[in-house]
């Protein structure tokens, strides 16, 4: 039970991070820019963060590091793919891939690779988390074969990110780092890749909007840092104990519940109809999984 109750606070945390990510958003922008610079400043300063946390031990090992360079690939990849998605007019669509995505992978990943055990009650619920989160993220859309084709890109890295972590969790034939170390490594080599993507497209960048000074955006910055941070490690700390086909399901209804609720309570969005019916179904899809 105390693993359930960790993934919920992590759950929790995570829309939290939502929140800080929109103001960063409304504050600078959604260009690719202002995407990159994002990465840049969440990637170094978690890194420092969770360095000093872990009492300024650099651990590291082969198999770590392949893993941290992974995720880190797969996150700077959805994100560029996202923003260019978001900018040509596709963000609910976007939207709707991205979460799907980080259910749907890890929990076929669960079933076909570690050999998780099948349940027609979980896939029901998974099929119903599927519904609200249709309901919840589109209204109205129009997509081209080209945005179609970068959404199903942005469904397989974000899925793949809940697939790494999970298999580096679970990993008993090489060394890993603990959970905090672990965290350290993705978040420098998403600054060192960030960092490497915008150098190599810095003459097309500086034709993009200016950026806002960071006394208006690094708060935003560290808000994410210490609720993604701190969400990240707990669902490290969870993965190891609770199987992938359960997991990211109930993390995927989970957050969609608390989004709708902070960004009712915190930025006095409106809840409608659409949002109030998934919630409800997001709810008894997740129910399913316990």
């Amino acid at each position: 039970m105390i693993n359930y109750l960790l993934l919920l606070v992590a759950v929790f945390l995570l829309a939290v991070d939502s929140i800080f990510r929109k103001k960063y958003q409304e504050a600078a922008g959604s260009s690719m820019k202002a995407g990159l610079m994002f990465n840049i400043l969440v990637g170094f300063t978690a890194a420092l963060f969770f360095w000093i946390f872990n009492g300024f031990k650099w651990e590291s090992t082969p198999f770590s590091q392949l893993m941290g360079i992974a995720q880190a690939l797969m996150g700077v990849a959805y994100a560029i793919i996202g923003f260019k998605v978001m900018k040509e007019g596709g963000v609910a669509l976007y939207a709707l891939f991205l979460t799907t995505g980080s259910m749907v992978v890890p929990y076929v990943w669960g079933l076909l690779f570690l050999g998780e055990s099948f349940s027609w009650l979980r896939m029901a619920g998974l099929l119903i988390i599927i519904v609200a989160v249709f309901i919840t993220k589109v209204s109205d859309f129009k997509a081209n074969p080209k945005q179609m084709l970068l959404c199903v890109a942005v469904f397989f890295f974000n899925g793949l990110v809940g697939v790494i972590s999970k298999v580096h969790q679970v990993e008993v034939n090489y060394p890993v780092v603990s959970a905090a170390a672990f965290t350290v490594l993705v978040n420098f080599w998403k600054m060192a890749l960030s960092g490497a993507a915008y150098g190599a497209m810095f003459k097309k960048l500086r034709e993009q909007p200016k950026l806002p000074p960071l006394r208006k955006t690094y708060p935003y910055v560290v808000g994410c840092t210490m609720t993604g941070g701190i969400y990240y490690i707990l669902q490290l700390l969870v993965a190891g104990k609770v199987s992938a086909s359960v997991m990211f399901p109930m993390m995927t209804g989970g957050n969609i519940i608390f989004s709708a609720l902070l960004g009712k309570a915190i930025l006095h969005e409106n809840l409608s109809k659409r949002a109030i019916i998934g919630i409800i179904l997001c709810f008894v899809g997740t129910c399913m999984f316990l």
